[in-house]
């Protein structure tokens, strides 16, 4: 049966839909969805598609290859300057990604599991929820390209051909111009599932190849930057590529230097079961069951290595889940939506427990369908819940009827205020002498020297 056409499928584009409708309402969040719509909005008012830019300057924190932002910024061309362009691009790959990998997994699993696992996913907090597939952010995207290059090493691992070489490193390729260097967490999961299961394909002269199509990608971004974009975003001369490499990557999880903006600032060594907690919800209840089911069948001798490969995808995800659990609990700074490229395959390990359950007598059967409507109600309920006020800035603006044609910022503004300001404004131009990043709010209540003020067409912001 054509997949777009398969009842499971339904199913879940119509769940789908009603989780995102549900966020539609949602302000901008100040965190990375803030900034990378004025990164998008910035990059079409100046017309540099290379170098971010944000608050009239190059970004000197972002500093990601900008395939999401291309895409939020094509959003923006056709739909206008608003809140659902920026995220536009998030609920396309939303959609996208729940098509692709139920496509996937019913031809390795069954449309059932298929329908299981993402369940899952769309139930839990660490995918619908902010900074995922609610918001402007590249997680969706980058979980999308990760996932997709861990199918593409599974079948490359099944068979040894060029054009399963080709696809693998186009989608770690992919993956890396939405995040940058974060694709070396996926690329090290793959390393392992080749080393322990399918050494062969590892040592392959197709896996050199494709390790060799891989390394195009990088290395032709980073010299593009350097011939054609700028030569320092910051004024230590820094490069884009020693930001997003040594800031974003070596110092933020070794913390040696970095600003401490995570979850957790130091290695805490059980953090994976704090984050099963909070935003894998209740299936947490199913993660912990399935860990011991796994533990009384191998005791029992009821699970074998020829069980095991039999169910190659099995092995995929504990190889992706297991190296990720460490390294969130190793990690400093670490932010729960590091993690989200995991939840597909801890999705995929859930499913085989929910498979189990549903193979038992009529009791569970029931009690497994009223546990899985228990936890989507639950999500639409906490997702009802989050905040759906604009920021005080921008109500007491909008209060006002300030009208902004012309507006000059001299101010030190969160990013989720700068971005409605963005949004408000025809042109917005800024004091070249501040740092915009995290800086207190002005106050609008002054009486001298007004906080906000219009003059004919123009407005300041003013400290």
């Amino acid at each position: 049966m054509n997949t777009v056409f398969n009842p499971y499928f339904l199913v879940l584009s119509l769940l789908t839909g009603l989780l995102l409708v549900f966020g539609l309402d949602l302000p901008a969040f100040e965190w990375d969805e803030s900034r990378n719509g004025i990164n998008a909005l910035e990059m079409l008012a100046s017309g540099d598609y290379l170098n971010l830019r944000y608050a009239g300057d190059y970004d000197t924190w972002n500093a990601k290859p900008p395939l999401f932002i291309w895409f939020q910024a094509a959003s923006i061309s056709l739909l206008g300057k608003s809140v659902l362009a920026l995220r536009l691009p998030t609920y396309c790959f939303v959609c996208v990604f729940v098509l692709y990998l139920f496509a996937e997994l019913r031809r390795l699993t069954s449309d059932r599991q298929a329908f299981f696992a993402i369940l899952v996913l769309l139930s839990i907090s660490g995918f619908i929820g902010p900074h995922v597939a609610l918001t402007g952010d590249f997680d969706v995207l980058f979980t999308l390209m990760s996932t997709a290059a861990f199918i593409s090493v599974f079948r490359y691992a099944q068979a040894l051909t060029f054009r399963n070489a080709i696809i693998m490193a186009a989608f770690f390729g992919l993956a890396f111009l939405t995040k940058g260097f974060a694709v070396l967490l996926p690329l090290g999961c793959a390393f392992i599932f080749l080393l322990l299961f399918y050494r062969k394909a590892l040592f392959s002269r197709y896996s050199v190849l494709a390790a060799c199509m891989f390394s195009v990608f990088p290395i032709a971004w980073y010299s593009i930057v350097h011939f054609f974009g700028a030569k320092a975003i910051n004024d230590a001369g820094e490069t884009s590529s020693s930001v997003s490499f040594w800031h974003d990557i070596i110092e933020r999880f070794t913390n040696t230097g970095a600003a401490n903006t995570g979850d957790k600032l130091a290695a805490h060594y059980v953090y994976i079961f704090e984050y099963l907690d909070t935003r894998v919800d209740y299936y947490y209840i199913l993660v912990y069951l399935g860990i011991l089911l796994f533990g009384y069948f191998v005791f029992r001798k009821r699970i074998s290595k020829k069980w095991l490969h039999d169910r190659p995808i099995l092995l995929l995800s504990l190889s992706v889940v297991l190296p990720v659990s460490v390294f969130a609990c190793l990690g400093h700074n670490i932010n729960y939506w590091y993690l989200t490229p995991m939840l597909p395959f801890l999705a995929i390990l859930v499913s085989y427990v929910m498979e189990f359950i549903w193979q038992q007598n009529r009791i569970f059967k029931i009690g497994l369908v009223l546990f899985i409507v228990f936890n989507l109600v639950n999500r639409l309920y906490e997702m009802r819940k989050l905040n759906h006020e604009l920021p005080q800035l921008i109500q007491e603006i909008d209060d006002r009827y300030i009208f902004m044609s012309s507006l000059n910022v001299q101010a030190h503004l969160p990013q989720d205020e700068l971005l409605y300001l963005y949004l408000r404004a025809d042109t917005i131009s800024f004091d070249p002498t501040l740092n915009t990043q995290y800086k207190v709010l002005p106050k609008l209540e002054q009486q001298d020297g007004q906080a906000v003020y219009a003059e004919g067409s123009s407005t300041f912001l003013t400290d």
